[in-house]
This record gives C-alpha cells, structure tokens and sequence, in this order.
C-alpha cells in the first residue's frame, strides 16, 4: 500500500484504566495500565495501535502521546516507539489536551499535514478491513479539507457509556465511499436517547479520526483558546532538553476538557462520518467488553481464555458467544 508523503498517526495511550484496575490486577497480577497488557496473542494494546499506524505512515511519521508515569513504570519509551515521538504528558488533563498536545507536534512539523488519530485501547478486527476505512476517510478529508471526518461504529446495543453520532445524510451523493454530514453529536446519552439514536441509524463515537491539522488546530483555537496558546509556547521546546520542562510549565495551567463533548459535541457542522461497517470494534473500557471480544474468538481460544477471564472479572462462568457469522482467529490477529 502506497503511503502518503503528508499522512501522519498519532497514537492516544495517555489514560491510567482507573476502572480497569482490579481486573487487570487479578488478571495479570500486577498494576499496569491496559493498553500496555497482552490481552490477545503477543502484542500490547499499543503494539497493535503501533502496527495499525505503519499500515498507513512511516514510522517516523507517528506521535503516540503518553503520561509520563507510564515512561519512569517501564511500560513504554524508546524500544516500542524506535522511529516515531513519544510525548510523554505530566498529567492527564482529558482528551482535549491529549489530543491537541501530539497535533502541535505534527503541526511545526508539517503544518499542510493530514493526520489520523487512533486510541491505542481499541480492540478492531479484521485490521486490514479497519485500515481501509480509514483510508477512506482520509479520502473524504482530501476531498473536504475543512472537514474532521470520524469513523462510526455500528452499534450492537444502546451503551450508554459511549458517544453516539446523529447523522443527517450524505455528504456529497458522488463520492466513492458512503460519507455522512452529522445532526448531532452526543457523548454518554441515558439509555433511552441511546436507543432512540441507534433507532434511527446513529453511529457510535470510535474517536478514531482524520484530519487535516489545520482544521482540528482551527477549532480548538475558536473554543479553547487557552489550551492552544498554552500548547503553542509548549511547542518551542519539542525535541529539545527543555521539552520535559515546557510541558510541565504548560500543564500546570492546562485546563482540563473532554475531545468529544467539550469540542466535536459544539462542532457538529464542522465534521462528517464515515462507517466502520464490516469491523468488529469494541471500546475496551470494561471487563465485559474485553469479555465479549474473548468470547468472539475460535472455540479453542474461548476455553483458554474466556473461562478464566470470566472468572477473573466476575461476571460468571458462562462464555458469551459470537455474534456475527465469522469468528475471529487468533493467528489473523497476531502474525504481523
């Protein structure tokens, strides 16, 4: 697959799974943040984010932001970002800033660049199919540069504890891939509007996105100023021996926001969507989700692992089953 020479990844791992703790713990019997667990196979969480992202960009075009307790814990640093920019944040102040923070870096840079953002504690399969929608919508932002296109999930039930994206129809009826304009954005609806949104053909938020830095660095300008000029002074020290310095500098002032709801939740006519259709994907943010995905594994796999991780989490002792009428395969998703 031929890479784009302005294409960059940034890799979301900032997060400490406060409420993944205990099951990580009885799971693995140590404290670790989960996107530095082996859930499946060989690879970290971050290692299969990390792959993701050279299937689109050169390595050395790949930014993954990170809390730098995670770096001083030995759970990241050089050895898994060997070519690309590990930003490691003081403290977490949300999405907002952990989204903006690795964008600056993109942004002095290459200021003309296309970016794609890719939390790192996602479970997606199959990988090639996921990438390709990704690529379609990094299509839709060539063809509309001031838009900051998403990737919509296809919901299996009304989760409350996710995003969920209205749609209002296509964006333009002669583009290649299906490309939608979006109503409403809503993060963590009850339940009732949950269903209501799924009713009507709504998406989830994967926060997977793409776009043109300059139109995502526009936006956080307009709503949040304070963030971006905090940010901007930040930016004079990237790759120097003050870096460390300017980010605590700027943190300690940074205010604390949300991507999805503080942001994109206000920005509705600035973004469009593209479906994740034909892709498992799931937000691993709680046992039972992990749970699920186990469960959608081949048969030999769910008595290895789905038993013991139900056990473990407490759920039961009865394995959820697979859904769709593919079961994933274990060796797909680990021999890259």
């Amino acid at each position: 697959m031929e890479k784009r020479t302005n294409l960059w990844t940034v890799m979301l791992s900032g997060g400490d799974s406060e409420r993944l703790r205990p099951f990580v713990q009885r799971l693995f019997g140590r404290d670790r943040a989960k996107q530095y667990c082996t859930f499946i196979g060989h690879r970290t969480m971050f290692e299969h984010t990390a792959y993701r992202a050279r299937m689109l960009a050169p390595a050395h075009h790949s930014v993954a932001v990170v809390a730098k307790s995670h770096v001083e814990r030995g759970w990241v640093g050089r050895a898994q970002m060997p070519e690309g920019k590990l930003l490691a944040q003081p403290c977490n102040h949300d999405t907002g800033p952990g989204v903006l923070l690795p964008l600056g870096y993109v942004r002095r840079k290459d200021p003309d660049a296309t970016v794609v953002i890719l939390p790192c504690d996602h479970f997606v399969y199959p990988e090639y199919l996921f990438t390709q929608r990704v690529i379609n919508a990094i299509e839709a932002v060539e063809a509309f540069p001031e838009r900051v296109v998403l990737l919509g999930a296809c919901p299996e039930k009304a989760d409350a504890d996710l995003g969920w994206i209205e749609l209002a129809g296509p964006l333009s009826p002669s583009f290649d891939s299906e490309i939608y304009k979006v109503s409403r954005f809503v993060e963590k609806p009850p339940v009732e509007e949950a269903t209501r949104i799924m009713k009507t053909g709504g998406l989830l938020n994967t926060l997977v996105i793409a776009c043109r830095v300059k139109s995502l660095w526009a936006l956080g300008q307009r709503h949040f100023p304070r963030t971006i000029a905090l940010l901007e002074q930040a930016a004079n020290a990237f790759d120097t021996e003050t870096e460390d310095e300017a980010l605590h500098r700027a943190y300690r002032e940074m205010p604390s926001w949300n991507l999805s709801k503080n942001l994109l939740g206000r920005c509705a006519e600035n973004l469009a969507v593209v479906e994740l259709d034909n892709v498992q994907w799931s937000d691993w943010g709680k046992p039972e989700r992990i749970l699920d995905s186990i469960g959608r594994m081949s048969p030999a796999n769910d008595q290895i692992w789905n038993t013991e991780l139900l056990n473990l989490s407490g759920v039961g002792a009865k394995p959820l089953k697979w859904k769709s009428a593919a079961p994933i395969e274990e060796a797909n998703y680990v021999t890259h």
